[in-house]
């Protein structure tokens, strides 16, 4: 099974929590993931965001899907590869249907 094969299931258990966790009216959610490593241990900072303005207070990180970011990190991990930051982003096509997106950056 292949890193891909892996990471979409966890891609898709990131996308039902960034909509579990925003408010009923985004259809738009930025998650913002930045990776802190000290001496092979990774600390996290989390956010989620509205690029259509909305308050990001109404929005709050669960626990849910900090863990579906930390397995992501620990696949990421088996191969070798250490996540600096991960840039994600959903939103509602015209189907109505949530789709995401996700750029990632790796620490040498």
């Amino acid at each position: 099974m292949t890193l891909q094969d892996q990471q979409l299931p966890i891609d898709r258990e990131i996308l039902r929590e960034l909509v579990a966790s925003s408010p009923d009216g985004w259809k738009q959610i930025d998650y913002l993931v930045d990776v802190t490593w000290h001496d092979g241990y990774e600390s996290l900072f989390t956010d989620i965001a509205s690029p259509e303005g909305h308050d990001p207070a109404e929005a709050s990180v669960s626990d849910e899907l900090s863990e579906a970011t930390e397995r992501l990190l620990d696949l990421m991990k088996e191969y070798g590869l250490r996540l600096r930051s991960i840039r994600g982003h959903a939103w509602l096509d015209d189907q109505g249907r949530w789709m995401y997106k996700a750029n990632f950056e790796y620490n040498p």
